[in-house]
């Protein structure tokens, strides 16, 4: 693990155009069954699913490329909390990209499924 980066962490807050998100208990739970829900929807095999306070893991077997499984999946989670009446911002829940990977071999699959499980520092609480 690096260390915080504790100038560009300010740098890039200061160039937010609305505060933060942070995820309660409830809306972790909300945006995890919304990812569910889309997978089996697009019969996705979602294989690991970590939902943080501020950002997400996820790891998908899709035969879609992993930007269209990204914003799909920001898509839902979206839509799944407002629809709870969760968020009712108007402005973007999710920074515009994010991490998107292929992963072409089964020990690199693996990998990323432990690290999402094991590597994701202390467990936030609620049954995700």
């Amino acid at each position: 693990m690096r260390d915080p980066d504790y100038p560009l962490q300010g740098a890039e807050r200061r160039r937010l155009k609305t505060a933060p998100v942070a995820l309660n208990v409830q809306q972790r739970a909300i945006v995890a069954e919304a990812i569910r829900f889309v997978c089996h929807k697009r019969c996705w095999t979602l294989l690991a699913l970590n939902v943080r306070t501020t950002h997400l893991h996820a790891v998908v077997a899709a035969p879609d490329p992993p930007d269209r499984v990204m914003h799909a999946i920001k898509a839902y989670a979206t839509w799944y909390l407002r629809e709870h009446r969760l968020h009712a911002q108007v402005a973007p829940l999710w920074s515009r990209h994010g991490s998107t990977r292929y992963l072409w071999k089964a020990a690199h699959v693996e990998h990323a499924c432990r690290y999402v499980a094991e590597s994701q520092g202390e467990d936030l609480g609620g049954e995700l």
